[in-house]
This record gives C-alpha cells, sequence and structure tokens, in this order.
C-alpha cells in the first residue's frame, strides 16, 4: 500500500507526531486530574470546617429545626454528619455515611453515593465552644470535577486528529517539495540511453544529500562512457585487426582454389596462411589476457621474485635481437636481493615487452638499458632507451589498448598496440604503477614501482 518514498516519509512523520501529541494528552490528562482532585479535596476540607462551625454556631435551631441543616446542605450541593464522640448523629440526612464508614477511611478521605449520586468526603475532626470533641464527615458531589475533565477529553478528541489531518496535509507537501529533485534526478536518469551517455543530471543549487546524489549520478555516467567508448574501441580495432590477415588468408585460399599450382606454390600459400593464424592467433591470446586481467580472473602466482634475476634474463635475451639492429641492450645497475611476491613469467612479459619496445624504437647505435634497484618499501624498475622518443600529445594514451604511434618512428614492423595495455595490467596486477616520460629526440623512460618483500 505504501510503495512510494513519499507516502512512507509522510506516514512516519504523522505517526511520530501522533505518539508525541498523545504522549502529551496523557501526561496532561493525568497531571490535571491529580491537580483537580487535590484542589478539589482541599475546598472540600475548608467547607467541612466551615460546616462544623454553622453546625455548633446553630446547635440549638438544628435541634428543633432539622430541616435547616438540609436545606444548609442543599445550597452547598452537599451531604455530611456530625458524630460525637461516641459515634451517636448529632446532625444529617438519613442518607448520609454513618459513623463506621468514617472511621474506615484510614486517610480521613473515601467515596460513597448518595441519592444515587458520587460524592467524595472528608472526616475532619473539631471541638464546640467547650472543648467536646467531635467527629464532621462533609463530601461534595464529584459531578464538577469529572464534567470538567470530560471537557479536557472531549478538546483531546477532536483537537489531536485535527490536527494530524494538518499535519499530514502540510508534511506531503513538504516531503513532496523535498523529493522534488530526486524526481527530476528519475526522469533525467530515464532519458539517458546508450546512445546519449553524454548528457548529465542537473545539480541542485542547494547543497546536501540530493546534490551529493546527483554528483555521484554524473561520476557514474562519466564511467559508464568512458567504459562505453572503451568497449566500442576495443570492438572496433580488434575486427580491425582481425579483418586483414583474415583477408589475406581468405584471398591466398581463393587463388589456390582458382588455378593449379605446384607443391612449392602451394606450400608458400600454406606458409603465408599459417603466418596469418599465427598473427591472429597472437591476438586473440593477447585479447584473452587482457579481458582476464580486466575481470580479476588472470590466475597469477605468489612466489618469491627476484627483480634483478628477471631482468638480467630478459636483456639477455633481447641483446642478440638488438645487436641485428644497431641497439645495446643491457642492465645497468641489477641491485641483488630485490624481491616481489608475484607471477615470475608475468613479470618476465613485463620486462621483455618494454625492453622490446625500447629495441623497436631505438636507432642505430642507441642503447635500452635496465635498472632495478629498492627504495624504502618498493621495488623500482627503469628501464630507459635513446631511441626517437614519443610526441608528447600521444603520451597520455601509450597505455591504450590498439594505440599505435605514427607509423614511420619505427623501422621495424609496427605491433597490434596491444603490448604496452598488457604491462600496465600486469603491473597494476601485482599492486604496482609504471608511468612514462619521453623526449623526441632524446628517448623514453619506463618507470615501474612494486611493493618489495621484507
Amino acid at each position: 500500500m505504501l510503495r512510494s518514498l513519499k507516502s512512507r516519509l509522510t506516514v512516519l512523520y504523522v505517526a511520530i507526531l501522533a505518539v508525541i501529541l498523545l504522549a502529551f494528552a496523557v501526561a496532561l490528562y493525568f497531571t490535571a486530574r491529580r491537580d483537580l482532585y487535590g484542589d478539589f479535596e482541599d475546598s472540600i476540607r475548608r467547607q467541612a470546617r466551615g460546616f462544623a462551625k454553622f453546625s455548633f454556631e446553630n446547635f440549638d435551631r438544628l435541634q428543633t429545626d432539622p430541616i435547616l441543616f438540609e436545606s444548609y446542605l442543599g445550597e452547598l450541593g452537599a451531604s455530611g454528619a456530625v458524630f460525637d464522640a461516641s459515634g451517636a448523629k448529632l446532625f444529617g440526612p438519613s442518607g448520609a455515611p454513618g459513623f463506621d464508614r468514617a472511621r474506615a477511611a484510614e486517610d480521613g478521605r473515601f467515596r460513597a453515593e448518595v441519592g444515587g449520586k458520587r460524592y467524595r468526603f472528608v472526616v475532619e475532626t473539631a471541638r464546640d465552644p467547650t472543648g467536646a470533641e467531635y467527629r464532621v464527615v462533609f463530601g461534595i458531589q464529584e459531578e464538577r470535577v469529572g464534567r470538567r475533565l470530560e471537557r479536557m477529553l472531549l478538546f483531546f478528541a477532536i483537537f489531536i486528529p485535527a490536527l494530524l489531518l494538518i499535519a499530514w496535509y502540510v508534511g506531503r507537501v513538504f516531503v513532496r517539495g523535498a523529493l522534488s529533485p530526486v524526481d527530476t534526478l528519475r526522469k533525467q536518469a530515464e532519458s539517458i540511453q546508450r546512445s546519449n551517455l553524454s548528457q548529465r543530471v542537473p545539480i541542485p543549487k542547494t547543497r546536501g544529500e540530493i546534490r551529493d546524489l546527483a554528483i555521484t549520478l554524473n561520476d557514474m555516467l562519466g564511467r559508464l562512457e568512458r567504459a562505453f567508448d572503451q568497449v566500442n574501441a576495443f570492438t572496433s580495432n580488434a575486427s580491425h585487426e582481425l579483418k586483414t590477415p583474415l583477408a589475406n588468408l581468405r584471398g591466398e585460399i581463393e587463388l589456390a582454389l582458382e588455378r593449379e599450382a605446384d607443391v612449392a606454390a602451394y606450400q608458400r600459400l600454406l606458409a603465408s596462411g599459417a603466418e596469418e593464424v599465427s598473427r591472429m592467433t597472437h591476438i586473440v591470446d593477447n585479447l584473452l589476457l587482457l579481458a582476464q586481467l580486466d575481470s580479476k580472473q588472470a590466475i597469477l602466482r605468489r612466489d618469491p621474485v627476484d627483480l634483478g634475476e628477471v631482468a638480467k634474463q630478459a636483456a639477455a635475451e633481447l641483446e642478440p635481437i638488438g645487436a641485428d639492429k644497431g641497439v645495446t641492450v643491457r642492465g645497468a645497475m641489477l641491485e641483488p636481493g630485490v624481491r616481489v611476491s608475484g607471477d615470475e613469467v608475468a613479470l618476465r612479459r613485463v620486462f621483455m615487452n618494454l625492453l622490446e619496445n625500447g629495441v623497436k624504437y631505438g636507432r642505430e647505435g642507441s642503447e635500452v638499458k635496465v635498472t632495478v634497484w629498492r627504495e624504502g618499501s618498493s621495488a623500482r624498475v627503469e628501464i630507459a632507451d635513446t631511441g626517437v622518443g614519443i610526441p608528447a600529445e600521444s603520451l597520455p594514451h601509450l597505455f591504450d589498448r590498439f594505440y599505435r604511434v605514427d607509423r614511420g618512428r619505427s623501422r621495424s614492423p609496427v605491433g597490434h598496440g596491444l603490448g604496452l595495455s598488457i604491462t600496465r595490467s600486469l603491473v597494476e596486477a601485482h599492486g604496482g604503477t609504471i608511468t612514462v616520460a619521453s623526449r623526441e629526440g632524446v628517448g623514453t623512460t619506463f618507470h615501474v614501482t612494486l611493493p618489495a618483500m621484507e
């Protein structure tokens, strides 16, 4: 029934107010009841003393004219009697409480019905002018106090529901106004589709939770937009990279089917096809590895790895390739004992990718050097080359997937633009960071920082 937040907040607000009003009304009623009956009893006691004085002053007349006594009580709307020390009634109507009832009142007060009406009685001790002791029982109808309390209950019965009705209306208007920015955000968010993720929800001018919510939603939309852009770019680039070898492979197969060829020609076609298949396999393997790293599904070992030894092996493996291109690959400073917790194969791939990048973009006579050292609780790796460098506008995109700098910079076939993306993902999977600095015509330096083992 109460599905909307507005209704629930309004009902909660009215319920809290109802509890407060009822608690206040109950406390006020019982406090007023106690005070009214306290004042009523004080009034009865004062009138009881006046009644005793009247009785003693008109003792002789009351003996001969009992109607005078009843007339006096009737004017007061009261009932009473006077008893002597032995308990004999001296004055009082026949319906008045007896001496036994008055003596049984432990606190000097009691209630009783006289003539079908409810009275509150008090018992007072009085003395006549001669010093003789008497017991005076005097009571007044409780109806006057009861009527006051009934009027108070009637007031509460009308006032509280009316106030709650007003509070419900005011609360509904207030809650609707307070939540109107949420409705605006909801409608704006509903209008945002995959095709228009660049739209943002309006940010309220007032500070508070609604403004924070709008900012959070906009941040989320920004992340989604970037994620969709990356997915679109990734899909487009992957399709483009796979399209070329597939087209080459298809063309060669069709060519082989259209004409007869000798064994040597078929071998060349098969070799070319195998090369294209190998290229596609390499791309698919890299894409699969990136997907596993992104989803945290890549299984990486956590063994102690000596970075100096891994760097030395990687440099030794790439040294002949660099020598063929006139690029020197060497370990400049490999501090021993710099260990990290990680996967040796994955870390070896990091070194190989960075060193291979330096060789690929190196100039004849340039060098690529790797340095490993420990700095506090971190293991630091630096791979620097003196190659052609990277343009400043390309540095922010260098680790993007399928991003490749101008082909004219390299004297060797350019890869698929996935190597540095894989490198960054592997470094981050080990809890590290990687940065790059470069100047055209001077060279490029990669810095890798990993948590070192104690």
